[in-house]
């Protein structure tokens, strides 16, 4: 009651407790839902009229959250846990459970065996093939969201699933009965088949449209924008104008749209001039074209931005172009966009979901290049679609390989390429560092792998607590320099628990960038503490209450224009205000908009601190400084892969500190994580 009556309710903490002093739960909660007896709470001290009316409007507002308490707090679920419960389902929560509790597994931070408890302990039997469905279910779904397969052997289903249902509530659960199981639910086609693997309808039908669409475009007859000559000439006239010669592989993407081709594929690695390639493509089909029948597109806001910055056209996030409604898009097969010509940046980053909604999108007679690079980490979400359509053949694609040098002192394409292959590269360890690139040791002792793991302990934190120190000061170099907060400087970590995650590095960034206590306008949400200034990040998709402004000002001068907008997980942005008080802050984001996040949005921990993020969360961004920490406190997460993903977001300089030998791992570790999909496996039937 306390929780609910401070966080949610807003009722001050020395009132709250004076009411449940006085009060028991069952008394308060009858008082608050008889307008008869509301007048014994101003016999409360602390509440008087004015703050009753706004004590009883704000109960009968979120009256649901507190049935929602009664019903699954006796199951374990902690407030915050009941929080996200409530924002997920919203008022329809307890109906929706008592249905179905396997649906909490939908509910970010929940997963089977909590949701399974609950199911248990409201008289699910353990056989139920219903129970043994919903677990095989999750599993998929977790393999699909959680490491990107959407095609997956049914012995591993098995297994995992077998492990999800060993419950002390449960009895133990055969194989034998699972892989019975798997074939019911395909026989009531709620999972594919394919050759000896399994898929679940949703994923196999995305995946299946990805394949379908792209057949329909490929199919359809060039209609040539230029001749070869007139094509070469352009060439000539775009190279004499920006002050380049094109390489061979970025004349033969510039051909291949020149040809007529309806979709093609541009893939390039750091440093290979695709930003360079994608204007002059514009171009070319701005010869055919009106400027406002071409849209730019990606994934993140930060990204669409960098793409309206380099190329001056019409640019969206992916969202908000095909017109997002919360549920489904706007546009799509039925209702297409009207562009003819679509150009998707930061392909690498977009799932399957998103792909076969912007695909299907597309006019039929549309151009559609996509455009990414590769090398990077594959999407958050389910398939890897941009990797599986180069790979495959099925679209023409052009490929930049050749890797062009910024200035004499820049080396940081050419490392980070190095680094892509599997290659440490030479001599980074130069001690005054390089224009753009710069690695500053904090080794272990030399005896540490001799030691015992006991003893290894104390010097893994003296070396975490040596490289936050460097990190400290650095910032604490480059504060006066940070312009914008955003796009200026970035830590990166692969982690977000321990000395070095995000976490961790987010509180000694915030003494740095915000040391200020902001009395009566910061907010204490578990153990950070949020205050105006806070760079911070939005972590679930939601629409929200915003008013387009950029200051304070406009926000309160508009207020009464609010409008709902979906903002994205992974949006940054900046903390304008805060209420201790009421528990409400006002976020302010790049696109042009301030969103309010009350009491209810916080506890559910829709916003986390920002200056430290994990790379996956930065795929498509750049900025102007990156610092990252290396140490064997990330010896899971550090991959090839991961550490060209980080260093590539850098956009002037990266400066890396910490251990040697873990860099020089991490640059030779090739483990790529290769997804198995249904797209995959379709294209290679056909």
């Amino acid at each position: 009651m306390f929780f609910f009556l401070t966080r949610v309710v807003k009722v001050g903490e020395k009132p709250a407790q004076s009411m449940i002093d006085m009060f028991s739960d069952a008394e308060l909660t009858s008082i608050m839902e008889t307008p008869a007896r509301h007048n014994e709470l101003l016999n409360v001290k602390g509440i008087g009229g004015s703050r009753l009316g706004k004590i009883i409007g704000s109960w009968q507002k979120y009256r649901h959250i507190k049935m929602l308490s009664d019903f699954l707090s006796p199951y374990g679920l902690s407030p915050g846990l009941i929080t996200r419960v409530y924002n997920h389902f919203e008022d329809r929560a307890i109906v929706i459970i008592k249905g179905n509790p396997y649906s909490l597994t939908h509910v970010n931070g929940i997963g089977f065996k909590k949701a399974d408890d609950v199911a248990l302990r409201l008289g699910t039997d353990p056989h139920d093939p219903f129970r043994l469905a919903a677990c095989l279910q999750f599993v998929m779904a977790s393999m699909a969201d959680d490491s990107g397969n959407t095609l997956v052997k049914p012995e591993d289903v098995i297994s995992q699933a077998a492990k999800e249902l060993d419950s002390e509530n449960g009895s133990n659960i055969e194989r034998i009965e699972l892989a019975g199981e798997l074939e019911q639910m395909e026989g009531r086609e709620e999972i594919v088949r394919l050759g000896d693997m399994l898929a679940l309808k949703r994923h196999h039908a995305t995946e299946k449209r990805i394949c379908e669409a792209l057949r329909r475009r490929v199919e359809l007859p060039p209609v040539p924008i230029k001749s070869p000559s007139e094509t070469q000439r352009f060439i000539e006239s775009i190279e004499q104008k920006i002050g380049i010669t094109f390489s061979e592989e970025q004349v033969d993407s510039i051909k291949m749209v020149a040809a007529g081709h309806r979709t093609i594929a541009v893939t390039g690695y750091a440093g290979t001039g695709k930003s360079t390639v994608s204007k002059a493509l514009i171009q070319l089909l701005l010869s055919k074209f009106d400027e406002d029948q071409v849209c730019c597109m990606a994934l993140s806001g930060i990204a669409s931005d960098r793409i309206r910055t380099l190329s001056g056209f019409n640019s969206f996030t992916i969202h908000s172009a095909l017109g997002w409604r919360g549920q489904e898009f706007e546009h799509g097969p039925d209702n297409q966009l009207g562009y003819q010509v679509i150009v998707l940046d930061e392909g690498s980053m977009v799932n399957s979901f998103i792909m076969r909604n912007l695909i299907e999108a597309v006019d039929r007679d549309a151009v559609l290049i996509l455009m990414g690079d590769p090398g990077q980490l594959p999407p958050i979400g389910a398939g890897d679609p941009f990797r599986n359509i180069i790979e495959s053949g099925i679209i023409p694609v052009a490929r930049l390989t050749r890797i062009y040098r910024q200035s004499d002192d820049s080396v940081l394409s050419f490392f980070a390429n190095d680094i892509r292959r599997g290659v440490v590269p030479t001599g980074y360890l130069q001690e005054e560092g390089f224009k753009d690139f710069q690695f500053v040791q904090k080794n272990l002792p030399g005896n540490y792998f001799r030691l015992s793991d006991k003893d290894k302990v104390p010097l893994r934190e003296e070396n975490s607590q040596r490289i936050i120190e460097f990190i400290e000061a650095k910032m604490r170099a480059i504060s006066p320099y940070i312009k914008n907060p955003i796009l200026d400087f970035q830590l990166l970590s692969p982690i977000r628990k321990g000395p070095l995650g995000t976490e961790a590095l987010n509180d000694v960034a915030q003494r740095v960038f915000n040391p200020g206590e902001h009395e009566g306008r910061a907010v204490q949400v578990g153990s950070v503490t949020f205050k105006p200034g806070d760079k911070v990040v939005h972590t679930l998709n939601r629409d929200m209450q915003i008013v387009k402004a950029h200051s304070l000002s406009d926000y309160h001068n508009n207020i009464d224009s609010s409008e709902t907008k979906r903002v994205f997980n992974g949006s940054v942005g900046v903390i304008l205000d805060g209420d201790s008080d009421n528990r409400e802050l006002l976020v302010a984001y790049p696109e042009g908009f301030i969103a309010k996040y009350d009491s209810l949005l916080l506890s559910a921990g829709v916003l986390e601190m920002a200056y430290a993020l994990t790379t996956h969360k930065c795929q498509g961004s750049e900025y102007r400084f990156v610092l990252i920490p290396i140490s064997s406190a990330h010896t899971i997460m550090l991959t090839a892969q991961w550490l060209y993903t980080a260093v590539t977001r850098a956009k002037q300089k990266v400066l890396m500190v910490g251990q040697k030998y873990m860099f020089e791992r991490a640059c030779k570790s090739l483990t790529e994580t290769r997804r198995t999909t249904v797209l995959e496996k379709l294209i290679s039937l056909a």
